[in-house]
């Protein structure tokens, strides 16, 4: 529950630093910040949601690495993606490496699956858990987020990003997703409420999106 608060106070103060309703945050998990991600959109709604190698439940995860412990009957903590993603509507973008060893390719399909609104899956082809996002996801999501915001599609970041990303984002996040945040126009960086598998801070995440604008 406390992860959980820690996401709600993060898009709570992005939405204020920024004049927007909570409603509007994008929201985007990676590995099990996509559990938190999903609950966050599930239970209270939001602009648009990305999830990156994201899980079904906790005790699906354990019990394909250690199904001899009956995780889905013991673990208490479950964090479960797949029953909550079904009372999401919004928009929806996905994507996960074919080739996943910490959390199977199956997962992601699963989740997309059970989304009810609109919704697309990106396959990494051969992609593992930490490999980088091929260039189509980058593209994919640039579209995404541009469509959300109401603007034109525009490939490419400038330079002032780059820095400002590697500047104050390389402390919490994966190397695939800053070179995927080059990519962002400021108007959807304003937005954006990261949870992932490396601090699981959302809350460093949006003053990290806040220092880039």
């Amino acid at each position: 529950q406390g992860l959980y608060q820690d996401a709600r106070a993060a898009r709570r103060w992005l939405a204020q630093e920024n004049g927007i309703a909570e409603s509007d945050v994008i929201l985007m998990g990676v590995s099990i910040g996509g559990a938190v991600a999903v609950d966050l959109a599930a239970g209270d709604g939001c602009r648009g949601l990305v999830l990156a190698s994201t899980f079904t439940s906790l005790p699906d995860v354990a019990q394909h690495h250690q199904p001899w412990l009956l995780p889905k009957l013991s673990l208490t903590t479950r964090f479960d993606s797949l029953a909550k993603i079904k009372d999401y509507r919004g928009p929806l973008i996905i994507t996960h490496g074919e080739a996943d060893e910490v959390v199977p390719y199956k997962h992601g399909v699963a989740l997309y699956e059970a989304a009810a609104g609109p919704k697309k899956l990106m396959t990494n082809p051969g992609g593992k858990h930490n490999d980088e996002q091929p260039d189509e996801y980058r593209v994919a999501l640039d579209r995404f987020l541009a469509e959300l915001l109401g603007e034109p599609f525009v490939a490419g970041g400038d330079q002032r990003r780059d820095v400002a990303i590697r500047r104050f984002g390389h402390h919490s996040l994966p190397d695939q997703f800053i070179e995927v945040f080059q990519k962002m126009n400021s108007a959807a960086l304003s937005r954006l409420v990261i949870v992932h598998r490396n601090s699981l801070r959302p809350d460093v995440d949006a003053v990290c999106r806040q220092k880039l604008l």
